[in-house]
């Protein structure tokens, strides 16, 4: 089972990539053009290029997640608008984000204490 923890990091890519590959390719796109390691642990939010889809890849420690969820109608008009190419999110935003919602300007509470 894939749980979300508020201490995981999640990272959302701004760019559409291209979901013709699997796992090795989600993997490869971590590493070889955001220079992140895939098996860090970290969540990693891709969207495709049609913006139907949004694929989430992690590796647990034991083995690879990835998992892809496609809109049933319309697309995800409001995918990241950032400068960044990708961004650190907490899973709140994730769950917004699937649910199509418009996360720019969403306003949460801060943390009261960072977990380590």
């Amino acid at each position: 089972m894939l749980q979300l923890t508020s201490h995981m990091k999640i990272y959302a890519i701004r760019e559409p990539i291209s979901f013709h590959t699997r796992f090795d390719g989600t993997a490869a796109v971590c590493r070889n053009i955001y220079h992140f390691d895939p098996y860090s642990g970290a969540l990693f939010v891709f969207i495709n290029r049609c913006r139907t889809m949004i694929r989430c890849y992690l590796f647990d420690g034991m083995g690879e997640w990835l998992c892809d969820y496609r809109i049933a109608k319309g697309s995800f008009r409001h995918w990241i608008k950032s400068e960044d190419p990708l961004i650190v999110i907490q899973p709140h935003i994730l769950h917004l984000l699937l649910r199509g919602v418009n996360t720019n300007g969403v306003i949460t509470p801060p943390e009261w204490k960072k977990l380590t």
